[in-house]
């Protein structure tokens, strides 16, 4: 079985249950996982040290979600977690 992509929920999930998942599913061949539903809250801090966290554990692609949005916390948030596409392009 092929698998291309793969979703993953860190809203009901914690970092030990998502990391074994993500193990199974790229033993399984699976090539781009989307971790989702990451929580920034009033203090950015904690949601940007998750985001880092799962991005070390090998997810390609977050949706994370600002209590406290703003366009200038978004550009804040962003450029704490950018990182190279871990994805070769074709």
């Amino acid at each position: 079985t092929d698998f291309d992509g793969w979703i993953a929920s860190a809203g009901y999930n914690d970092d030990a249950t998502l990391a074994d998942a993500l193990a199974r599913f790229r033993h399984a061949g699976g090539k781009r996982a989307i971790v989702t539903n990451v929580q920034i809250g009033e203090d950015p801090g904690p949601g940007i040290e998750r985001l880092q966290v799962l991005a070390e554990m090998g997810f390609d692609d977050a949706v994370a979600f600002d209590l406290a949005f703003t366009p200038e916390r978004a550009e804040l948030i962003r450029a704490a977690i950018e990182r190279p596409s871990s994805i070769e392009q074709k």
